[in-house]
């Protein structure tokens, strides 16, 4: 009896599932169904007490009839049996229903869009990207505490027969079908009223196109609009560097991909930061022999963005440079141009033949490998190997492999593994349960060095695509820089948003990685705090390292305002671990810039450009060429003396500032939440 009652609830639930994803309503139904079986029983009465003919055709079709409020009935007085009246009022009521559901199905969207289409959120392309983030972004607005509660949310869609749009408009989205390439499309979304604006199609072309076509119609909205583009090819962030995009008023443009933030996840994960493994102590922070060796296995768009952000991360408290071995098959047609393209994309000091980097070898030493030749590596010299072939199965059948063959070696040296896993979402919850339940050392399961990354529910969900949280930080970041430079009036009080809104977007962009890298600055700061028996004199400590670092009357800093008198980097960090940690952050500005193709401005050219002005505030800004991106400070530690000289401003001090700045940071990010 149990098993009947189970399976009749599992064939009601499915009937209702199927209803439900062909946009059916299954009340009107199931509602349409009992009507008519109480006509066709009622007219079979009818007949009967009327010693009428009749069939169980003739009875089914003038039950037809009555749901278009024909009754015939045989003659105009004979007696209706209560189940037909009943019935037929029930048959009545299923046309109004259905007649409603008709007109709302064709209007609804409309009458959406008239209420609600101010300040509302259009995503476009309800791919699996568009369906993830706006299913997670409509989940998080039903909190009634959140930013967007209430707000509508808008499909724009070219392909009809998208299998997402069901689930989509059963969550209260509006779906517009058609070209978003075309005006005709935004303005059925009324694009010029929105406040977000996402476009997550599966061409960068057409995002792009996208985008240009936003530009062109900018004098018609009304309010700045937050715009995210989805690229995968990283070779055209520089197009968004345009004059369109720089001087828009009305677009905010940040540009994502699913593959950065996997990497993003991979190194940036409280849990996993990028080195944590290794520097597991004071000791081995400070040892100049202890290194970060990270083995990346394929090489598509997915590898490049991990070696990318692994570069723009890798830069540690010792100096030691990060190592990158990146194992793929060079011998397949696919492959045979792909280290040429990124070469020519990535200026960071890659000789072709050599296959690794014959310069720069103070910020990173990368090194590319045929798959074949990996045998001859010492797996125990990797702290990280990274599986990332954008073939999940490819990826799987290289994790099996090499745990069958350095199983011993990975669990003795606490070799982290990670595994790309986008589609195969329960191979992945085995591994990671295996991972998460082996807590005895002494019995370790297979999986016990291995996570997984790389799901698209975590790659391009709200958190981190919108990232409230990093922006947030980024804009207070910001503001305390110019207040403390004396860039910003703070009499004026202009908002951290309004400061943040006159940044170019490469700007902002160099705002976030710094932050990223903070929480690896943290883990090493949180270590000295934890070991550091000394107690410095504040005063003393504050005045030496001004009249070191910050000793031009055009600096205008107040180390008061940052509150640092009581705070422990003030207390327990010494001088010397506040200036190496300011070394830090100048290799990683400089890695920022120089993966971004910025290069190195001579210092005869910034004498050049310098001569004929006198003081710090004519002479800022001669220091780069936003154009021929060329930086006089992209030099080593020491070799910023002589720009600093040029510009009367010690560049190092907005290093030592930064790293300073982190507790008043923080605070100031948690009282802002």
């Amino acid at each position: 009896m149990a098993k009947k009652n189970i399976k009749s609830k599992f064939f009601f639930k499915r009937m209702h599932n199927f209803f439900e994803e062909n946009e059916w309503s299954f009340g009107l139904i199931l509602f349409t169904i009992v009507a008519l079986a109480l006509d066709t029983v009622g007219f079979k009465m009818m007949f009967e007490e009327n010693s009428l003919h009749g069939s169980w055709h003739d009875y089914i079709y003038y039950s037809i009839r009555v749901f278009g409020f024909d009754l015939q009935t045989p003659s105009l007085d004979t007696r209706i049996p209560w189940v037909l009246e009943l019935g037929r009022w029930l048959s009545a009521a299923a046309t109004i229903w259905a007649v409603m559901l008709a007109v709302a199905h064709i209007f609804i969207d409309k009458i959406k869009l008239l209420s609600k289409g101010k300040g509302h959120i259009v995503i476009i392309g309800a791919g699996s990207k568009g369906k993830v983030l706006g299913l997670d972004w409509m989940k998080k607005a039903e909190d009634a505490s959140h930013k967007d509660h209430g707000k509508l949310f808008v499909f724009i869609e070219i392909n009809k027969n998208n299998t997402n749009v069901g689930l989509l408009k059963s969550k209260g989205a509006v779906i517009i079908f058609g070209d978003a390439k075309h005006e005709e499309a935004l303005e059925k979304a009324k694009i010029h009223n929105a406040k977000y604006v996402t476009i997550v199609t599966d061409s960068d072309s057409t995002n792009m196109e996208i985008i240009s076509t936003l530009t062109s119609i900018q004098e018609d909205i009304e309010k700045k609009i937050l715009c995210y583009v989805h690229l995968i090819h990283n070779e055209f962030y520089d197009f968004f560097m345009a004059k369109d995009f720089q001087d828009s008023q009305k677009l905010d443009v940040k540009i994502f991909n699913v593959n950065t933030n996997s990497a993003k996840i991979l190194f940036g994960d409280a849990q996993n930061l990028l080195g944590s493994n290794v520097f597991t102590d004071v000791a081995k922070i400070k040892d100049k022999n202890t290194k970060v060796k990270i083995a990346i296995f394929g090489f598509g768009k997915l590898g490049e963005n991990i070696l990318v952000h692994a570069l723009h991360l890798g830069h540690f408290y010792n100096e030691t440079p990060i190592e990158v071995t990146v194992v793929y098959d060079t011998d397949t047609d696919k492959n045979a141009n792909i280290l040429d393209e990124f070469i020519k994309q990535y200026n960071i000091g890659i000789d072709k033949d050599e296959r690794k980097n014959t310069s720069f070898n103070e910020y990173w030493n990368i090194e590319f490998i045929d798959d074949g030749d990996f045998v001859k590596k010492d797996i125990c010299e990797y702290t990280q190997l990274i599986i990332a072939y954008e073939d999940e199965f490819e990826s799987l059948s290289n994790l099996m492999k090499l745990l069958r063959k350095y199983n011993d070696e990975i669990l003795s040296n606490n070799i982290d593994i990670a595994i790309y896993s986008n589609s195969f979402a329960n191979t992945a919850g085995v591994m990671n349960r295996d991972n998460d339940n082996d807590k005895d050392v002494n019995k370790p399961t297979v999986f016990k060095q291995v996570r997984t990354f790389g799901e698209i529910d975590k790659t391009c969900n709200y958190n981190i695509v919108i990232n409230e949280v990093l922006d947030n930080k980024a804009k207070i970041n910001n503001k305390q820089y110019n207040e403390l430079h004396g860039y910003k009036d703070k009499n004026k009080k202009i908002s951290k948003e309004v400061q943040w809104d006159e940044l170019n977007m490469f700007t902002k962009d160099s705002n976030r990685y710094l932050l990223e890298h903070n929480e690896i600055k943290k883990y090493f700061i949180n270590n000295f705090l934890e070991s550091s028996i000394i107690k410095n004199n504040y005063e003393a400590l504050k005045n030496s390292i001004s009249e070191k670092y910050f000793n031009y009357d055009a600096t205008e800093i107040n180390w008061d305002e940052m509150n640092l008198k009581d705070n422990d980097y003030a207390i327990k960090l010494s001088e010397e671990e506040i200036v190496q940690l300011g070394k830090v952050e100048h290799k990683r500005w400089n890695a920022f810039h120089i993966l971004n193709g910025w290069k190195v401005m001579s210092i005869d050219k910034l004498l050049g450009e310098t001569k004929d002005l006198s003081g710090h505030k004519q002479k800022d800004g001669k220091q780069k060429d936003k154009i021929k991106k060329l930086h006089a400070c992209i030099v080593s530690w020491e070799e910023l003396d002589k720009v600093s000289e040029a510009i009367e401003h010690n560049y190092k001090s907005d290093d030592i500032e930064t790293i300073m700045r982190i507790p008043s940071l923080e605070l100031t990010v948690s009282e802002n939440k």
